[in-house]
């Protein structure tokens, strides 16, 4: 027996990336144990790193399924022999407000203005050129761009690290639904190149349908 196909935003990511599942409490704390098993090793002597990254992911993934998150992945390397600290969080889609009688063209611009002022009042602070209209797929997405500075270690202001975050509505090709896929990197001082890598894996964004197996 089959369930009717779910369409959903599928990513295509350029290296290897580990998937993490948002949709159980249990099953998400076991990969996140069998991640850190493989990542960091089974020695008595990586019990330490083995708790520290265990920690941190639980939270994060929990976070983000609280959030209604599809799926979390975390970048293990970007190419053969070259780590990038990176994550990739897939919201699901929430339903946009008809625009009203237009033509489709029309009516998915109208969507998207109306987004954009939304996302320029809230999540960019008032700064229009804050969002941007970058290609997602067949169609666009509007991205905001967050750089946040944060001490690694606390009380001790020489550990300070800057934070890339990329956030993309991604308006589906029906213009009824939205995607967000949140982007995140530690590597704050190169936010340039950072940015135009997720903006190349929004780019390449795909509205799929998959059937799955009950």
């Amino acid at each position: 027996m089959t369930t009717p196909p779910a369409e959903h935003l599928a990513l295509t990511l350029v290296g290897r990336w580990h998937r993490f599942e948002s949709s159980d409490t249990v099953a998400l704390r076991r990969q996140v144990h069998a991640y850190v098993r493989a990542t960091v090793g089974v020695r008595d002597d990586q019990a330490t790193a083995r708790a520290e990254l265990r920690t941190r992911l639980t939270e994060v993934v929990g976070e983000a399924a609280r959030h209604r998150a599809s799926a979390v992945f975390v970048c293990e390397e970007v190419s053969p022999g070259v780590a990038l600290p990176a994550m990739v969080t897939v919201f699901h889609p929430m339903p946009v407000p008809p625009a009203g009688p237009a033509t489709a063209s029309a009516a998915r611009e109208g969507v998207l203005e109306a987004m954009r002022r939304d996302l320029v009042a809230t999540a960019a602070g008032g700064k229009e050129s804050a969002c941007v209209r970058v290609a997602a797929g067949d169609g666009e997405a509007l991205r905001v761009v967050t750089i946040d500075e944060a001490e690694a270690v606390e009380g001790a202001p020489t550990s300070r690290v800057r934070s890339v975050r990329a956030d993309y509505w991604v308006l589906w090709p029906d213009g009824d639904r939205v995607s967000l896929v949140s982007c995140f990197t530690p590597l704050g001082d190169i936010p340039h190149a950072m940015v135009r890598l997720f903006d190349a894996i929004v780019a390449r964004a795909r509205i799929v349908a998959e059937t799955r197996v009950a």
